[in-house]
Parts: structure tokens; sequence; C-alpha cells
């Protein structure tokens, strides 16, 4: 029992030189959804973005570098907090669930004392904030190029259109031969006038023809000036979002914002006078940027809870005291039954001293 009882007695100790502590907060996080959360989680546990953010920490985050790079850490420390309670979800239509939003991330930690736990969740709110950010921008990326996809429906779109245009001018000009040779066909009734071919098909006289024709090349000049704006426009997204195929392979937001942002300083330096569709593209893509950036820094915490009175069971000396004491004992009792049966009838534990080993040996005299 001696030795059992030192044993309890040494892990009760280490163990309080030691102790964890629980210690939970509400990270605030501006109109997050339960979508968005899903979308953002892989990226908290990846290598790459993991050695990012803890790289230039000291070994008091190393047992947090550890875990950080197992899902089932993230699972346990940070779960969404919508905004809706049970209650809620079974009277709201399900349409107004999906839509609803979040009151922000709610963080489960166990840390040794205060300095430790505001730090430990400093380094996640930081880490959270830039795989958000990244969820962000991605989305962004993927928008755009969505959007430089439509470019060859817009080419095929110009194409029908200018050959509508050509149509048209040419009616005109046919028109315009028919009044020269028949000046009489100026006095015609303007609705309609008998033709020949289709059965007598009724049609417009000359000059309302050409009228009417003029019109229709009128308005799909003007369609054709807005497709060659889309283009144009189109090309400003291509130089805005190039070199972005491994972007899926950044380690941090600011990696992808600075992607995006070096792209269009390299498009607003390129010339000393911007078209009006690279301007209208470049401040689409500000008002994206700026977005992301005042909500990731509004990315924050709300609350704090101070640490347990008591350390967690598995870090509480006494329970660990009493655990090892019971292990050890049932080992050392095991251990010396089996000494016992292999020795047989011959003394044992000869080597300690009578006293002790009376304590220990129950033997029976012949």
């Amino acid at each position: 029992m001696i030795p059992a009882l030192l044993l309890g007695g040494l892990a009760a100790l280490g163990i309080a030189q030691r102790p964890l502590y629980s210690v939970s907060a509400l990270l605030e996080v501006p109109n997050i959804s339960l979508e968005e959360w899903r979308q953002a989680q892989s990226y908290l546990w990846d290598r790459r973005w993991v050695a990012h953010s803890f790289a230039d920490e000291d070994i008091d985050a190393e047992r947090l570098l550890r875990a950080a790079n197992n899902p089932v850490f993230w699972a346990n420390t940070v779960q969404y907090r919508s905004s809706l309670n049970r209650d809620d979800i079974r009277e709201v239509p399900l349409a107004q669930i999906e839509k609803a939003r979040g009151l922000g991330l709610s963080l489960n930690l166990r840390a040794q004392n205060e300095e430790q736990a505001e730090h430990y969740l400093e380094l996640l709110t930081r880490h959270i904030g830039q795989a958000l950010l990244a969820n962000n921008l991605l989305e962004t990326v993927r928008e755009g190029q969505k959007t430089l996809a439509e470019r060859p429906q817009l080419n095929i779109q110009r194409l029908q259109t200018t050959f509508n245009i050509q149509q048209a001018e040419q009616r005109i000009a046919d028109m315009r031969s028919v009044l020269e040779r028949y000046p009489e066909a100026r006095q015609m009734a303007p609705n309609t006038v008998v033709s020949v071919q289709d059965n007598g098909g009724k049609y417009l006289a000359p000059l309302p023809q050409i009228i009417a024709l003029e019109a229709t090349v009128s308005d799909e000049q003007a369609h054709l000036r807005k497709l060659q704006r889309g283009l144009a426009k189109l090309d400003a997204y291509a130089q805005l979002f190039s070199g972005l195929d491994e972007v899926h392979h950044a380690a941090s937001g600011d990696e992808i914002l600075t992607r995006l942002t070096a792209n269009r300083d390299k498009l607003i330096n390129s010339q000393t006078a911007l078209t009006t569709e690279q301007d209208e593209a470049i401040q689409e893509l500000n008002v994206k940027l700026d977005q992301a950036q005042v909500r990731q820094a509004a990315i924050g915490l709300k609350s704090r809870s101070a640490l347990s009175l008591q350390p967690i069971p598995m870090r509480n000396p006494k329970w660990v005291g009493l655990l090892v004491f019971a292990a050890s004992l049932l080992a050392l009792s095991l251990w010396l039954a089996l000494y016992v049966w292999l020795r047989g009838e011959r003394p044992i534990l000869t080597k300690i001293p009578d006293n002790i080993r009376r304590h220990l040996v129950n033997e029976v005299s012949p």
C-alpha cells in the first residue's frame, strides 16, 4: 500500500503544478450563417493554415498548435450559436430558419491560468477570422470567374446584333431604291400595300418601312453598345481575377486579399487613364474587399467567462491521485500474487526488512 500511496501522491503533486481550467467565450461574427460557418470550418484544421496562424508563437501555445490540426478539437471547441432556440424552430417556417443569422460562435477552452486563456482566445479569434475572411473572398473570386464565363455568350449576342443591324440597313437601302424608282409610292397609304407574293399579304408602305427600320437599327445599335461595354468590363474582370487558379491553396485570408489587391493595383497602374468599364469593375471589387475587411475587423470576443473554480477532472490533483493510487494498488497486488504463485512455498521478498515484510506478506507457519 505504501508504494501505491507514494505513486498517487507524486501524481497528484505533479498535476497540481500544471492544472487545467475550463473557460468559455462568445465570439461575435456579424451576419454569420450556418452555411457560411460550415464552408469555413475546413480551413481551421488545415496544416498550412494552422502553421501560418501559429508560426510565431512561443512554446506556451505548442499544445494548442498540436490540437489545432485535429478536426475533433475544433468540433469540441467551437460551436455555431444560432439566434433561434428550440421553441423557435418548432414555430418558425423552414424558409425563415434557413435565412436566420447566428449570434456568433461559442468557444470552450482549457487553460492553466488567466494569461494563457487570454492568449489562446486571441489566437483562436485570429485564426477563425482568417478562415471567414478567406471564405468571403473566395466567394468573390467564384462570382468573378462565373461572370467571366459569360464572355462566349456575349460574343454570340454581339455577332447576332451586328448581323441584325446589317440586315436592317440593307432593307433601308432597298426601300429607298424602291422610292427612287416609284416616286408615287411616297403618296401611298401608310398602313398597307398589297404584294403579289404570299397570296397578297399586306406590308407597310416603303416610307413607313424605312422609318421603322431606322428605329430598329437605332435600338440594335444601343444593344450592341451595351454588349461591347459588357465585354470591355469582362476584360477588366479578367485582369482583376487573373492568376487566382491556385488561390485555393492559400494559407490565410490575408494572402488571398493581397493577391486581389495586387491585381487591382496592377490594372490601375497599367495606364494613365482608366476607361469607364475598368473603373466600374475596380469600384465593384473595392466594395467587396472593403466589406470583407470591415467585417473581419468587427469579429471579436463579445463576452467571456472566468476560469472555472475547480480544475477539469483529468487535471484535478485529488482525482488523479486517487486514480493513480487505485491503479498502482491493483497492479502491485496482482504482481505480488503472481510472484507468490511462482515462488511456491519458498520465502518471498527476503531482502526486505522483516518489520516491513510482515505487513506485505502473511506467511503461515508449518
